[in-house]
């Protein structure tokens, strides 16, 4: 995704790096359980009750970017929706993608809110 991730940050302005996820394996029905002499190795026969179905999960990690910056990937914001039509277009329909967005340390601080600063619960204050 290396491609990927460079066109990103040229059309958004920020660093961008894309990484896949590895899904936990599956657990298979009982009625699909694999029977000795009605299954075919490696068509349809699983060892065990569970399996890897290859399929994956992306973060997609924005930053480090300012307070300021981050205001435009809120939610509602246009940056955030330049970035939900990338990934539309762009990345795999099959995979979930997870957006993680880091924070220039300086601007991280908890503070309350005030009249120069405001506290954004799950981007610059935790519970």
């Amino acid at each position: 995704y290396r491609n990927m991730e460079q066109a990103f940050s040229c059309i958004l302005d920020v660093p961008v790096k894309i990484t896949t996820m590895k899904l936990p394996a599956k657990k298979a029905d009982s009625h699909f359980e694999s029977h000795i002499g009605k299954s075919r190795l490696g068509v349809d026969f699983v060892l065990g009750d569970r399996f890897d179905d290859g399929i994956y999960d992306l973060r997609l990690t924005v930053g480090p970017v300012s307070a300021a910056t981050m205001t435009n990937y809120l939610e509602t914001a246009k940056g955030y929706k330049v970035l939900e039509h990338l990934c539309e277009i762009f990345l795999p329909a099959h995979a979930f993608t997870v957006k993680d967005f880091i924070i220039d340390p300086e601007d991280s601080a908890f503070i309350l809110s005030d009249d120069t600063h405001t506290t954004y619960l799950g981007i610059n204050s935790f519970i």
